[in-house]
């Protein structure tokens, strides 16, 4: 028997829990995961640090409900991806099971190696995945809600308004946090959206 289980063919991006946070707090959670066609993955590290704050902030119930009912799937790290978690954990310097870069870590390990999409927003996570893996696919949470828009689903100004409650009501410090809003208006930053 070998010891990787192949992914299945529409499994194409998997999630840390910061884009989770930030779209449950404004109420954004079920059209964001949607436009993920071949749905969209996390770990149970992942879980575990959403379900942690639960206590403190209530709309964090919603994503993980949508991880418990399926609406994100959960999936394990297979026996050749525990041991470059291993190494990349030591890389990273996670020493604890409660650390907040645990699932993190998970989630860059399970990109890495199934050589699938990841939905990042922490800048040392990203800047670790576009140097040492720049041809996997990225998103950050604003690049998502730039999908949103050009699904028809919210305009620039709702984008806009989203990214301030993420930042006012999640305290998600996200990449347009401190940015003034011509920045997400003119799109900076991005390039052109490709199919999810």
């Amino acid at each position: 028997m070998p010891d990787r289980i192949a992914p299945e063919a529409s499994e194409r991006w998997i999630t840390n829990g910061t884009f989770l946070w930030g779209i449950s707090s404004v109420g954004l959670l079920d059209q964001a995961v949607a436009i993920f066609s071949g749905g969209l993955l996390t770990t149970a590290e992942v879980r575990s640090e959403l379900a942690r704050h639960v206590g403190e902030k209530a709309f964090l119930a919603g994503a993980v409900d949508a991880i418990d009912t399926g609406k994100v799937r959960l999936t394990a790290l297979d026996a050749v991806e525990l041991k470059a978690f291993v190494k990349f954990r030591s890389l990273w310097q996670i020493t604890s099971a409660d650390s907040k870069d645990l699932g993190e870590a998970t989630v860059i390990t399970v990109a890495t190696q199934r050589q699938i999409g990841a939905v990042l927003d922490d800048a040392q996570a990203r800047f670790f995945m576009e140097y040492h893996h720049p041809g996997l696919p990225l998103l950050d949470t604003p690049h998502v809600l730039l999908y949103l828009v050009e699904a028809g689903l919210i305009d620039m100004e709702r984008g806009w308004e989203l990214l301030c409650g993420m930042r006012d009501k999640g305290g998600f410090n996200h990449r347009f946090a401190i940015r003034p809003k011509g920045h997400w208006m003119d799109r900076r930053d991005y390039p052109r959206l490709r199919a999810l």
